[in-house]
């Protein structure tokens, strides 16, 4: 007998979306900006060329995408390959291009992520553990 589908938590939901949201938009916008000569100049003056810039915006972006979907299916390595991609992303980033302020903000919805992503219930999700889903129900005789 199969088991009962298990009931994704909310918050899990919620995160996964706004990060395949914002990680696409991170792909359209590194690559929409590549030729504006101002975002090459910048680029030029860190010491960091645009194709290595590109590479690295579509790969880590397109590698959350994937552990979001990964998350909606409930499968734990997804929830692992942000936890542990988004701060190496984001200290390669300072170590690439200096720190930069707004990076701050990464940084502080990074931990409220890994905060809601790490609760009891969203563990009991990913290991498996989790309450089952209800049953759909049963309609009604007359």
């Amino acid at each position: 007998m199969e088991a009962p589908p298990k009931v994704r938590p909310t918050s899990v939901t919620v995160i996964a979306i706004i990060l395949i949201v914002t990680n696409a938009l991170g792909i359209v916008a590194g690559l929409a900006t590549a030729g504006i000569p101002q975002v090459r100049e910048a680029y030029e003056k860190m010491g960091v060329s645009v194709a290595v810039a590109i590479v690295w915006a579509v790969a880590s972006n397109g590698l959350v995408i994937i552990g979001s979907i990964g998350m909606l299916k409930g499968m734990n390595w997804g929830r692992l390959l942000y936890l542990v991609l988004v701060p190496v992303s984001i200290i390669l980033g300072w170590v690439l291009m200096g720190f930069q302020p707004f990076s701050i903000l990464s940084v502080v919805v990074y931990i409220l992520f890994a905060i809601l992503l790490t609760r009891p219930q969203v563990n009991a999700y990913f290991s498996g553990e989790g309450p089952a889903a209800s049953p759909p129900p049963t309609p009604v005789q007359e």
